[in-house]
């Protein structure tokens, strides 16, 4: 599971938390664990230095003591998703483990799992967030013309998540590991 967010002030639990977009993939990678069996290993770090001990471990104390499972591996060295990607397999790899379910946020996957990709991961996408219309949606109206801030939060992940995928193949290609 790839973390997202933190709230570095969460005065109701006393410390510092993870963020909801961090809550959602745990969630749902809990909900992967108790269907499958499999090991959960949480990844992120990266976070400002009054967030201690780092995003990889708010996730495994938010797995054990709120959701009751344990958590086999934490990487909490990481800065963003590339290094997610070859520290997690630094991790997975000297145990035999190839190939993982990925969780992170659907927009977030095709970069995710290039990153895997090139750090020697096999990758199957666990989404969390995909967006989908309700039933019913297909129906037009005149108000689906009116701006909703929840297309800007779209536009902005988009745009994140596309500048991100630019800079991953310049740097694999820069690397020498652009090759498909």
């Amino acid at each position: 599971m790839l973390s997202a967010d933190y709230r570095a002030v969460a005065p109701e639990y006393g410390e510092a938390t993870i963020g909801p977009a961090t809550l959602a993939r745990l969630r749902h990678g809990v909900h992967l664990h108790r269907r499958t069996g499999l090991p959960l290993l949480v990844t992120g770090g990266g976070t400002p230095p009054r967030f201690r001990p780092g995003l990889g471990e708010a996730m495994r104390v938010a797995a054990e003591r709120d959701f009751g499972v344990q958590v086999r591996w934490v990487e909490g060295a990481s800065r963003n998703t590339m290094e997610n990607a070859t520290l997690s397999a630094r991790i997975l790899l000297p145990e035999g483990i190839s190939t993982v379910l990925l969780v992170t946020h659907a927009e977030h996957m095709p970069r995710s799992m290039r990153a895997f990709a090139a750090a020697g991961i096999a990758s199957r996408p666990a989404p969390v967030g995909s967006v989908a219309s309700p039933p019913g949606a297909e129906t037009w109206s005149l108000g689906a013309l009116l701006p909703r801030t929840r297309a800007l939060d779209r536009s902005a992940s988009a745009i994140h998540e596309l500048a991100g995928m630019l800079w991953y193949e310049a740097v694999l290609a820069w690397r020498g590991k652009a090759s498909r």
